[in-house]
């Protein structure tokens, strides 16, 4: 059972990352939007799943939670969105009575009490660019309308503290998704694009009463249930202080920068006022602590709404300051031994050189949240029960290593350039000799650049070894196709052989 609670303190506004972090990721850069876009049509065609009966989807993934004070303070759904026509020539002239019928209210009964609809469509600076285009009507916790409304139009930060969003097209052959007809056969229904045909009266009026118990139901849940991570909360002023002053001094060590060059390389790490800190919880014997870790701007973030949504951080250990590496993913459930975190675990107990070497890792677990921002004190939760998706393929994952630095796409000089690469090529040795492990994901991303403090030229470091697999006794890989299945990198080194 999914404890219930507010995670009104959780921070809700990532930023993003500035520099591309993989050969799959586009970037932010606007030119760039409707490929973005072209991408997200095809990779949602392998995800979205149809029709389901709407009665089915309510009890399946929005149960009726709401306590019987709360229902009461509820306006009924029936006949709710009768005004809202089912076509218009533009966009608001199904935007502006949908509003009025969301936003219905009595003396004593809300649509939805404790959250508040605000036209987004109009919070951007260029309404017809892709790049600058918002949902149309975005549903927000009351306690947030004060962060939203006081952001810059051309920030992301209404999609930060969305809790619920519509977008509005005015003809719903527009629509990304459609219904396939009755008598539609297995190829047509196989596009996994489906919705409600509106165009049909009756299906309409199912449609209107469901749209207003499914708003119900999402604002109703906690924030916990609605995907929130309670082990995310916003950091302290210290903290960010703290973290600022440990990232400025090792990006000084790491690249000998000084002033406004030092400054953009902090900015890549840092964004003054969204400083957040990360709960890791690790097992120490039979009992299970948080360890706590700073963090503010990623250094790669995920651009697409399919996939595992990882987030890579420059942190800072907030008991012994010490500037680290963060990982934050949904991983593939598996065996222990295919975990990341447990993987370089064992290949750091063997002695293999170059590679990061891990502080802490571990899943998520479901957490009392009472608990969860009191450091390193023992918490109240069931350590076998790990959040998940609802198909049990994914569950959410952090692991911590020590060694951070720069992609070998920002190497400086043909010394810098060989000697790095002559590291990680005794990485690879190292791995199969004393591991008999392959790595099967090299690319320029996941080799790091990382200066000690007594050295004067940067060393090479393997990173992301998670597609890596052990070999046979001809150095063959022991899981054939794991990689491919994985999605490595577009472009990196993989020896057919070990495929």
């Amino acid at each position: 059972m999914i404890p219930r609670g507010n995670a009104s303190s959780s921070a809700f506004n990532v930023p993003m990352a500035l520099h591309d972090s993989g050969e799959q990721t586009g970037g932010l850069n606007p030119k760039h939007a409707k490929s973005r876009n072209s991408r997200n049509v095809q990779e949602a065609e392998k995800f979205i799943l149809g029709p389901m009966p709407i009665q089915d989807f309510l009890d399946t993934f929005l149960q009726d939670s709401a306590s019987d004070e709360r229902k009461n303070h509820m306006r009924s759904s029936r006949n709710a969105f009768n005004a809202v026509p089912q076509r218009g020539d533009k966009a608001s002239d199904i935007t502006k009575p949908l509003l009025t019928a969301l936003r219905s209210s009595t003396k004593y009964r809300f649509r939805c009490p404790g959250f508040s609809f605000q036209n987004t469509s109009v919070r951007v600076r260029h309404t017809q660019r892709l790049s600058s285009m918002k949902p149309d009507i975005i549903c927000f916790a009351s306690h947030h309308l004060d962060a939203v409304k006081s952001s810059s139009r051309r920030s992301r930060t209404d999609l930060g503290y969305t809790a619920l969003f519509v977008d509005v097209k005015p003809d719903p052959e527009q629509d990304f998704f459609n219904d396939p007809p009755s008598d539609a056969d297995a190829d047509a229904r196989d596009s996994h694009q489906f919705i409600l045909n509106i165009d049909d009266e009756d299906t309409r009026q199912q449609a209107s009463r469901a749209l207003g118990q499914h708003i119900s139901y999402v604002t109703e849940v906690s924030d916990v249930e609605r995907g929130y991570d309670p082990t995310v909360g916003p950091a302290s002023e210290g903290e960010e202080i703290l973290f600022r002053e440990a990232i400025t001094s090792y990006v000084k060590l790491q690249l000998d920068v000084e002033e406004d060059e030092l400054g953009q390389a902090v900015r890549e790490h840092y964004k003054r006022g969204a400083v957040s800190a990360i709960h890791v919880t690790v097992k120490d014997g039979d009992v299970h602590r948080n360890r706590r870790f700073i963090v503010s701007r990623p250094v790669m973030s995920p651009l697409w709404p399919v996939g595992r949504g990882t987030r890579g951080y420059w942190a800072v250990d907030a008991d012994s300051h010490q500037v680290v590496f963060l990982k934050d993913t949904w991983r593939y459930d598996g065996e222990d031994d295919d975990r990341e975190g447990n993987i370089l675990e064992g290949l750091n107990d063997l002695g293999v050189r170059y590679i990061p070497t891990v502080i802490c890792h571990g899943d998520i677990p479901y957490y009392n949240l009472g608990e969860v921002g009191k450091g390193d004190s023992d918490n109240d939760h069931d350590a076998s029960s790990i959040q998940s998706t609802l198909t049990h393929r994914y569950k959410p994952n952090a692991w911590v290593c020590g060694k951070v630095g720069y992609d070998l796409k920002r190497f400086k000089g043909t010394n810098e350039l060989l000697h790095a690469t002559y590291d990680v090529f005794q990485a690879m040795i190292d791995a199969s000799e004393k591991a008999r492990r392959i790595h099967r994901d090299i690319s320029l991303g996941n080799i790091i650049l990382v200066k000690e403090p007594d050295c004067t030229l940067r060393r090479g470091y393997l990173a992301d070894w998670e597609v890596s697999c052990k070999t046979d006794s001809e150095g063959l890989a022991c899981n054939a196709g794991r990689a491919a299945s994985r999605a490595p990198s577009w472009k990196s080194f993989e020896c057919i052989d070990i495929l």
